[in-house]
């Protein structure tokens, strides 16, 4: 897959659609609620331009008949229109709009495939994709030097790092992917187990580094994606870091809730309810999260939102944030048994957190202890829960001294 710029910001107008070329191929691009969407140009039905077409909701419908297809999926959803027409990932960064094309036939088999660099707030980065048998893992590298990589949680992409990783890249080669189902991986299974999630980001390893251990740093769920990753792959990980979660099954009365406080982990744990109520104001839940868990507010930039909305926003990707939770009691017992059979960790691990508001101050290493007794720690002042976001300079100060 190819990651092909169209249009710039400029261009787009929200509740309609425009045509636009991506190499040989003629695209129509729509925005919903400030979130493109990349289809074919021409109607299955009429061979008609969708473009010039009526855009209501996430529905385009034809401008020669009735026919109307979904701008998400490219499902036909109203008759006379019966085919589905193609549908392609679309993200906005740094002004400009890209979508996501498949590579020409034969390129790409059997290795990740290059995108083109395109710019983000810190400069150029790499994107690539892997197929992980499980789905397709999306991916950005940078920089050159000692293996590492940067795992986010929820409701975050590897966007997360966007600040984080150019404080980095002079020293080590920089691997952050979007965990499974989420940004741009593609994903369309139930499985969200810890362990599950680390097999993908085991082979994105292999794909970049072959055999050799990587640092391994994880923020919210990419904290137990990491932990997940260090006891079942235990050659992998050269030294881990763990950034402002708690681990399931670690044994302590609060549990991963705060003994309630978190109240949206047990509304995210039920089933079907989240997806129906958050359908269609993706931007505005998330707006609440970064508001309410950073200290300054400086994760609900207009940037950040963007990206984030955009991403969440995809068929499907609510449900696969919400099934990190359900994930929640197979994690603690698959914690548990990594740990009853292979013992504590004997690598160097850190734990870094945000002192303030939603930060887990101490949790965090009270909860990493139980399975690496070993572990240190430190807490960031004037800092709440989005601590790649809130504060990036001090974070990187961190994984370059304990990484060193």
């Amino acid at each position: 897959m190819n990651w092909t710029e169209v249009a710039t910001l400029d261009e787009l107008f929200d509740g309609a659609s425009i045509a636009v070329r991506a190499g040989t191929l003629e695209l129509a691009l729509h925005t919903v609620g400030g979130v493109p969407y990349a289809t074919d140009n021409r109607c299955s039905h009429a061979e008609a331009r969708l473009c010039e077409g009526f855009l209501e909701g996430h529905e385009i419908e034809c401008p020669l008949h009735q026919g109307r297809f979904d701008v998400r999926t490219g499902e036909a959803t109203c008759a006379p229109a019966t085919e589905k027409i193609g549908a392609y990932p679309a993200r906005i960064e740094a002004g400009k709009v890209f979508v996501l094309l498949p590579l020409p036939s034969g390129e790409g088999a059997g290795r990740p495939a290059p995108q083109p660099a395109h710019p983000t707030a810190d400069g150029e980065l790499e994107h690539r994709s892997l197929d992980t048998g499980s789905g397709s893992t999306h991916y950005v590298v940078a920089g050159s030097g000692e293996p590492l990589v940067l795992l986010h949680g929820w409701p975050h992409t590897w966007f997360a790092w966007r600040h984080v990783i150019p404080l980095l890249a002079d020293r080590f080669r920089v691997v952050a992917p979007d965990l499974r189902g989420l940004g741009d991986s593609q994903y369309a299974g139930d499985d969200f187990r810890k362990t599950a999630l680390a097999s993908d980001v085991a082979r994105v390893l292999e794909a970049e580094f072959g055999a050799a251990a990587v640092n391994v740093v994880g923020h919210d769920w990419g904290g137990p994606v990491a932990m997940a990753l260090a006891l079942s792959h235990r050659a992998r990980a050269k030294r881990l870091v763990i950034v402002d979660v708690v681990i399931p099954g670690d044994g302590r009365a609060a549990g991963m809730a705060q003994g309630g406080q978190r109240w949206h982990h047990a509304f995210h744990r039920t089933r079907d309810l989240p997806e129906a109520l958050t359908a269609g104001r993706e931007r505005a839940y998330l707006h609440w999260f970064f508001g309410e868990y950073s200290q300054s507010g400086v994760a609900r930039t207009d940037e950040a939102l963007d990206a984030y909305a955009r991403a969440y926003a995809k068929p499907g990707a609510m449900k696969n944030g919400f099934e990190l939770y359900r994930a929640i009691p197979r994690d603690a017992e698959e914690f548990a048994r990594a740990l009853a059979e292979g013992g504590t960790l004997r690598i160097p691990v850190h734990c870094v957190s945000g002192a303030c508001g939603r930060g887990r101050g101490a949790e965090t290493l009270e909860s990493v202890a139980r399975f690496a007794p070993h572990a240190t720690a430190h807490v960031i002042d004037d800092c709440g829960h989005c601590v790649p976001e809130e504060k990036p300079a001090e974070l990187a100060a961190q994984l370059r001294a304990f990484l060193a």
